[in-house]
C-alpha cells in the first residue's frame, strides 16, 4: 500500500454522485494493479470491473 495517497480529493463538481475520475486513479495508486469491481458505477472504467445492476 502506497503512503503518498492523499485522503482529500479537491476537484470541481460534476454530475450527481458522479466521483471524480481522480479517484479510480488514487485507489490503484493506493492498492497497487490488482483486481476490484466497483458496485455502484455511474460510468464504464478499464481500470475497474463494473458490477451487473
Amino acid at each position: 500500500m502506497s503512503k503518498k495517497v492523499h485522503q482529500l480529493i479537491v476537484s470541481p463538481i460534476e454530475q450527481h454522485s458522479k466521483k471524480p475520475d481522480i479517484a479510480r486513479e488514487k485507489i490503484v495508486e493506493l492498492m497497487g494493479d490488482l483486481p476490484r469491481i466497483e458496485l455502484f458505477a455511474r460510468q464504464v472504467s478499464a481500470r475497474l470491473s463494473v458490477a451487473p445492476g
